[in-house]
């Protein structure tokens, strides 16, 4: 058993979900699972970071793995084996600490917190659900898309509000301007 246990903790430090065969209460084998990080994944965490983006992964697989993942992409603030209806609630607490959240997600357990979320984004790859409960859904799958969604909406608000301002001031002009009788 201490070599079984050693082999289930080694595979979870490598960002593995071990998987037992079991016949009559006996492990007959165990076999690892793991979501494939890619590669652009990292980037995309360090330039949120830079952004001052606080980076949050939220996720049901167990804290080893979770812990492994998250060091390998930068994201060393990681809520690990949080249950499908619990992650709602987990947005809804940073919402009450003071937080915007964008929420990211792919799965149909997500569905509920990618709704409770100030943002939420869905991969093109994630479950329908997900993708149409979510505010964006990215092309692809690549997550430095989300700097550039970040960079695209500021630009678009900082348009808004020029506009918005310009509107303001003619309106003003407009209004300072005496009225003068019109004589037929």
């Amino acid at each position: 058993m201490f070599e079984q246990r050693q082999t289930i903790d080694a595979l979870a430090q490598q960002g593995k979900t071990p998987l037992f065969f079991a016949k009559n209460k006996s492990i007959m084998g165990i076999i690892a699972v793991a979501d494939v990080v890619k590669e652009t994944s990292a980037a995309a965490v360090k330039e949120l970071k830079d952004m001052n983006i606080d980076v949050v992964m939220l996720t049901g697989d167990n804290k080893a793995t979770a812990k492994a993942i998250g060091d390998s992409c930068g994201i060393y603030n990681v809520v690990a084996e949080v249950l499908p209806q619990d992650k709602e609630q987990q947005v809804r607490q940073l919402q009450q600490s003071g937080y915007r959240v964008a929420m990211v997600g792919d799965g149909i357990n997500d569905a509920p917190a990618l709704a409770a979320a100030n943002v939420s984004v869905a991969m093109s790859d994630a479950s329908d659900i997900a993708k149409e409960t979510a505010d964006i859904t990215v092309r692809g799958a690549d997550l430095t898309q989300l700097a550039a969604i970040r960079q695209l909406s500021e630009k678009l608000m900082h348009r808004i509000n020029s506009n918005y301002r310009f509107i303001l001031l003619l309106s003003l002009i407009h209004i300072s301007e005496p009225t003068r009788p019109i004589s037929i």
